[in-house]
């Protein structure tokens, strides 16, 4: 050691569970279906019962989970997506490849989500959805949000990637699109 503190030791936090693990990969590997295996039917159902939601689709990256919610939205050319303007670039590409204009609205200073107010003054009637990134953990506004979303007669798309199963007055961060490590 060079004297300094690690950032963060996933070997001493993995140590534990490591056999487990390393068996539990050699199952996925052996088996050779890493997309629709039973593993995957597995992370499906146990994310189902989790989350208490009706379905559950796992997808192989967080551009096609993007892609597949705005396809079931039916967006389209024309039409306007509103995300905030700290967001990754993949999103921007994806929702651009889409067809619809992007359009950012503001962050709070305080929690990093979508603020309401700036969300609300860029609705405008080519608006057909928002897309809300829960950033580092921390659920969106999501109440504000959804009365904004039910007002307008528009939905949003829920991304949970960093928040999976955070809650905050009682709306839960519901949609897995990717993980730190990537792909699922």
């Amino acid at each position: 050691m060079d004297g300094c503190v690690p950032f963060f030791d996933l070997r001493r936090r993995h140590h534990p569970h490591r056999n487990a693990m390393v068996d539990r990969l050699e199952g996925i590997v052996t088996g050779g279906a890493y997309f629709d295996g039973p593993e995957v039917a597995e992370l499906e159902r146990e994310l189902r019962e989790w989350l208490r939601l009706p379905n559950c689709v796992a997808v192989g990256s967080g551009l096609t989970a993007i892609e597949m919610a705005l396809n079931l939205l039916g967006i389209e050319c024309g039409d306007e997506i509103i995300t905030p303007a700290l967001t990754s670039p993949i999103v921007a590409q994806t929702i651009a490849r889409s067809g619809a204009t992007l359009k950012f609205a503001d962050v709070d200073p305080v929690t990093f989500q979508l603020c309401p107010q700036s969300t609300a003054a860029a609705i405008n009637p080519r608006t057909r959805g928002l897309y809300v990134p829960n950033f580092f953990g921390v659920p969106c506004l999501g109440n504000a949000l959804d009365a904004l979303c039910q007002r307008a007669g528009i939905p949003w798309i829920d991304d949970a990637t960093e928040g999976l199963g955070a809650s905050l007055n009682q709306l839960v961060c519901e949609c897995l699109t990717r993980t730190p490590l990537g792909r699922l």
